[in-house]
């Protein structure tokens, strides 16, 4: 694992906390109506809200765009190690020579772990940025909460949360970066080892 790869989970896990704790606090508590007030002492309004997600959301998509062929070149390339790994090891010469299958095995845990980071640390953090429009207009929400919620809420707003989506992209928006992603590079692969093992029968 790379340092760049570690800095940019870092920074998307930072941003998935700050996301998360933003979707606690828009939530009303579920052990009755004891801890309500005092949570509603503290409650944000729409507004806030709207300018929290919007700054992490701006945050987000500049860490984006700083990895965005970062981002292509590990998926490509973890993706195509990975295939041609799983291909010397069924390869029928490299069954004589376990030191080098050990060697191709871990190379191939170490590039489907890549991608698992990447692909999980990118999905949570888009899920849960787009939590926040859910959790803010919901019936459990502190924000619907407050009584002077209508005179809080604008068109702005709303449409802001019902339009804005934050996902993950590599390279100008090519590829979307999500788990769907990590199960399609999975299935070309089988797909793929499949063809070439019944070429060889």
């Amino acid at each position: 694992m790379s340092m760049q790869l570690i800095t940019f989970a870092s920074l998307s896990s930072l941003l998935y906390e700050r996301f998360h704790r933003l979707c606690e606090i828009l939530l009303l508590p579920e052990d009755g109506k004891i801890m309500v007030m005092d949570r509603l002492s503290r409650q944000f309004r729409l507004q806030e809200v709207w300018w929290l997600h919007s700054c992490l959301t701006n945050g987000t998509e500049m860490i984006n765009s700083v990895y965005a062929v970062q981002l292509l070149l590990w998926i490509s390339s973890m993706s195509f190690n990975t295939l041609t790994r799983i291909y010397t090891i069924n390869d029928g010469g490299a069954t004589s020579h376990p030191l080098l299958i050990i060697r191709e095995v871990m190379l191939v845990s170490a590039c489907v772990t890549n991608l698992l980071i990447i692909s999980i640390i990118c999905h949570a953090t888009a899920n849960q940025a787009n939590r926040v429009g859910k959790i803010a207009f919901a019936p459990s929400s502190t924000v619907l909460a407050k009584r002077n919620f209508m005179q809080d809420c604008n068109v702005e707003a709303v449409t802001y949360f019902q339009l804005q989506q934050v996902h993950y992209y590599a390279f100008f928006g090519i590829i979307r970066i999500d788990l769907p992603l990590l199960l399609s590079i999975a299935s070309g692969i089988t797909t793929y080892l499949v063809i070439l093992h019944s070429a060889n029968i």
